[in-house]
Formats: C-alpha cells, sequence, structure tokens
C-alpha cells in the first residue's frame, strides 16, 4: 500500500469517527451551494450557520472533497483548529 493510500485510509477512519460521534453528516447539513467558477462549496448547517470552502488553484475542484472538509473545518470548530490539529498528529515517514 502506497502513502496515498495509506492517507486515504486515515481519513476514511477519521470520517467514520467523526460520524460516530457527531451522528449522521446529512441530519447536520441543511443545503450545499457550488459555485464552480470560484471553485468554492459553501455548507450551510442546521444551525443556520456556514462554511465555505476554496479549492486551491493547483487542485481539481471536487465538491465532495469541498463539503468533507467543510465537515472537518465544523466539527474542530474553524479551519485554524482543524490544521492544528493535523498538524499535531502528523508524522513523516519514509
Amino acid at each position: 500500500m502506497g502513502k496515498p493510500d495509506k492517507a486515504m485510509k486515515k481519513l476514511g477512519e477519521a470520517i467514520q469517527g467523526l460520524t460516530m460521534s457527531l451522528g449522521e453528516p446529512k441530519d447536520k447539513i441543511k443545503a450545499v451551494f457550488v459555485n464552480k467558477t470560484k471553485r468554492l462549496v459553501v455548507v450551510r448547517w442546521i444551525d443556520n450557520t456556514t462554511t465555505k470552502v476554496y479549492c486551491q488553484p493547483n487542485d481539481d475542484f471536487s465538491v465532495d472533497i469541498g463539503v468533507a472538509l467543510a465537515y472537518c473545518y465544523k466539527f474542530f470548530g474553524s479551519k485554524t483548529k482543524f490544521r492544528k490539529v493535523i498538524a499535531e498528529h502528523t508524522k513523516e515517514v519514509e
């Protein structure tokens, strides 16, 4: 199994853990708005807050990834907190 496969497996495990602790994501989302021109996904949550996720210039635009990241940002409280947790738990392997 290559490094990208391991990363995807870890991401899948993380999402499964989020679902177990928060319930089904579909029960938390009120609406998803997509602007392909701006490479933007906006998730409106049932508490009427929104989370915006922009695709990076060098990445392929994906609504799925945008919603997944929005869910992570919401769970951790912000993009900054999410990135901090990821940085704290990331280990380089060869």
